[in-house]
């Protein structure tokens, strides 16, 4: 049965169980529950009890560990109930049918929960409490503070998953608590400035001793930063390895108490000698990391800005603060330090959002995302997009009638097992979900979760024996692209992505990291071509452009191109590094041949710029990167991706030689200027026919008259799904700007739109 039947099967038996008018109190109403509004007089608790939260508890094969008796300075504490999962125990008060849980007595279902959070034994004992009517659900974590407040109806997927799914029950002030102390720290670190240590002392990081001016033998600022960030990037996930006992040994301590001059070197040959390297390949390494497993992915590869500089080193005092700093936070919940210090990977990736926003906000009008926007954006673009294809499936290839398919996703389990194989291999294997302006990769990771969940329902109902760390390499590998501008940005999506993997790692049970780094680029997701057909009918070669004779077509390249990076996504060692080599030689080639034209058309409009200007824009051919999604052999109709999601850069573009590039390209740009229209044209340009795009954007477009031919483009091209106005609410917490999600699906307007007003 699935969660929507489930509420409306429970709440249908309760209705039966009351009077006319017991009915239009309690549900129409909102009175609580009294004992003359049943047919058959009971006391309202243990009614609400029995038919409501005792039945979901079931429902979620939870363990009833009956009424909990507590001790404290005042007496015996009572709660309803201890319950117990496979991973949590939490501690539940229960009341009747629409009583106030947050009554300001000590009786108070909320101050009774709160108040047993108070108590040392209870803190580590229960992972949570919930103080619950059976139509309200409220989840107080063990420090206390209120996590969520969620209603029965409206929000029994979430109730869902703090009862038995992953998601820790913490409250967004605690979050936050942690989220500020680790980020004010890290960030003092690795650029200089203020921060708070564990016993609230306020500290401070100099300028000159910071990572980034410890970086030796690199002159230049940003490339400095670069490396320093790749660095912090590495110790962290070595940090989170150690956490989960993947490796044994405490490395990071050992590295902080070598000499300066043999610290570099230690550090290139566990990054690049041992962890960049099979284990059978290894030769003369320190006998401490020889237990270290073999990771591959491009984490621990040399990057472009290393290999430039390569006999950089590491200074080795602030070497020591950085390790210090990490082992101060424990990074797995179940190893929380008494002080609440603790990290996993979510916190962390909030944090890295935070960091990469806090040092790009002035300069791209970046801003973070509450994790709440992007689940909601990525399950409505995701699961209407699957639904869709599904039912195309089912309707011309099963036979199946009109009233046969499915409506929501959980339709998708009841569907035979043989059906839902194929479902898998066709459709959600296949998808391909981007975000353009990815930052530091919140929203490629709500994705990611959201396809998870679906990847592990499927493979129970046909009964596949995947691990989680094969079905999240799956999703990283074929589901998932991104693109941003800052190169920094997309080395700690990188790093969200691979922690977001190793948190599915076992000891004795580790995959190497799948290489992602041509599904998340860098570039300019605005200047290049997007659909390559044209250059496909004029059938140009290399030697139009180029001093050698290679009469190859660049619709061959790109396929030999794309053939190269499908087999680099599953290799290792070796083999990885010459696959790359060969496709780093076929890039510079079709890059610089596109480069050429598109330069040569633009200095034919008339845009005055310089050839090294133009490189400096960093222009990104879709076509070209993305081959798979566009390839030139599907109808135009079929290339490009399934789904487009973000939050775009939003403000001015100032910059003149871009501002004409933009204007010429995105003609809905023209008089606004403002960054996130060109973005939301370019997102409907890349989808295929009939995928589904969805932004959280400044709501001044809606009214705006700078905006019409945004709005003209919308209407002409796409569909309107639904369209959520914040008015003057506020989504997020520093930028005066007010916001609306819009979710399109790429065709002529058929249907009236869904708009709804939140202000």
């Amino acid at each position: 049965m699935n969660s929507t039947n489930i509420v409306d099967t429970l709440l249908k038996d309760i209705k039966e169980r009351l009077t006319l008018d017991g009915k239009n109190r309690v549900f129409n109403e909102g009175k609580e529950l009294r004992s003359e509004f049943m047919n058959e007089e009971a006391e309202p608790e243990a009614f609400t009890r029995e038919f409501l939260i005792d039945k979901i508890f079931s429902a979620f094969a939870l363990e009833k560990l009956s009424e909990k008796k507590i001790e404290d300075s005042r007496g015996l504490r009572s709660v309803d109930y201890g319950i117990k999962s496979k991973e949590r125990m939490f501690l539940v008060e229960a009341k009747s049918l629409n009583a106030d849980l947050f009554e300001k007595s000590r009786e108070g279902g909320v101050n009774q929960i709160k108040g047993l959070f108070k108590l040392a034994e209870v803190k580590e004992n229960y992972d949570f409490g919930v103080a619950t009517n059976g139509l309200r659900w409220v989840f107080i974590d063990r420090t206390g503070k209120i996590a969520d407040d969620l209603r029965l109806e409206a929000d029994f997927a979430q109730i869902k998953e703090f009862l038995v799914g992953k998601e820790k029950v913490v409250s967004p002030k605690t979050e936050e608590e942690i989220s500020k102390k680790f980020y004010d720290w890290y960030n003092a670190l690795l650029h200089g400035g203020r921060y708070k240590n564990h016993e609230n002392k306020q500290k401070t990081v100099a300028e000159d001793d910071c990572l980034v001016n410890n970086i030796v033998g690199v002159k230049d600022l940003e490339e400095r930063e670069q490396i320093a960030q790749v660095v912090m990037n590495r110790l962290i996930f070595i940090k989170f390895l150690q956490s989960k006992g993947i490796i044994g040994e405490d490395i990071l301590r050992y590295l902080a108490e070598i000499k300066e001059d043999m610290l570099t070197p230690k550090l290139r040959q566990l990054f690049f000698g041992t962890l960049d390297r099979p284990v059978d390949d290894r030769f003369d390494i320190d006998e401490r990391f020889k237990d270290i497993p073999y990771l591959n992915g491009s984490l621990f590869v040399h990057t472009e800005v290393e290999r430039k500089n390569i006999d950089y080193k590491v200074r080795a005092e602030i070497l020591k603060e950085v390790i210090a700093f990490l082992d101060s936070f424990k990074f797995v919940h179940k190893e929380q330090l008494g002080n609440g210090a603790s990290i996993d990977p979510k916190i962390l990736g909030y944090i890295f959002e935070r960091a990469m926003t806090a040092t790009d906000r002035k300069g791209t009008g970046a801003y973070y995302t509450p994790k709440s926007i992007t689940k909601y954006i990525s399950e409505n673009t995701i699961y209407p997009c699957i639904i869709e294809k599904t039912n195309e499936i089912l309707k011309t290839e099963k036979g199946y009638k009109d009233t046969e398919l499915i409506k929501d996703i959980e339709e998708l389990f009841i569907l035979p097992a043989t059906t839902l194989k194929e479902i898998w291999d066709k459709i959600i294997l296949k998808l391909r979900v981007l975000d353009n302006a990815c930052g530091s990769g919140a929203f490629l990771l709500a994705a990611a979760n959201i396809l998870f969940e679906l990847n592990k329902k499927i493979n129970d109902k046909i009964g596949a024996e995947n691990l989680d760390t094969t079905l999240k390499i799956l999703i990283l590998v074929n589901n998932l692209y991104g693109v941003d501008i800052n190169p920094n940005g997309i080395e700690i999506a990188k790093l969200r992505l691979w922690l977001w993997l190793a948190d599915s790692y076992e000891p004795g049970y580790i995959k190497p990291l799948p290489n992602i780094d041509y599904n998340l680029r860098v570039g300019n997701s605005l200047i290049g071509y997007v659909d390559l057909g044209e250059f496909k009918k004029a059938k140009l070669t290399l030697s139009d452009y180029l001093w050698d004779e290679e009469k190859d077509t660049l619709e061959t390249l790109l396929k030999q191109r794309s053939d190269l990076i499908r087999e680099y996504k599953r290799a290792a060692g070796e083999e990885a590094k010459e696959l790359k080599g060969n496709v780093q030689e076929l890039d510079v080639k079709i890059s610089n041949l596109l480069n050429v034209n598109l330069y040569r058309e633009f200095r034919e409009k008339k845009i005055k710029i310089s050839r090294e200007e133009f490189l400096r824009l960093n222009p990104f051919h879709w076509g070209f990167e993305f081959y798979e999604a566009f390839d030139l052999e599907k109808p135009k109709e079929e290339r490009g991706f399934d789904v487009v999601i973000g939050n775009p850069p939003y403000g001015i573009v100032f910059n003149n030689i871009e501002k004409a590039f933009i204007e010429d390209q995105y003609p809905t740009f023209k008089r606004n200027n403002d960054i996130f229209v060109a973005f939301m044209q370019n997102s409907i340009i890349l989808l295929k026919s009939d995928g589904l795009f969805s932004f959280i954007v400044p709501n001044t477009f809606l009214t705006g008259p700078y905006f019409n031919r945004l709005k003209e483009y919308i209407l002409n091209t796409t569909k309107i799904l639904k369209l959520l106005d914040f008015g003057t609410k506020q989504v997020f917490i520093d930028p005066n700007v007010f916001n609306a999600i819009i979710i399109l699906q790429k065709e002529k307007m058929k249907s009236q739109e869904t708009i709804t007003s939140l202000s």
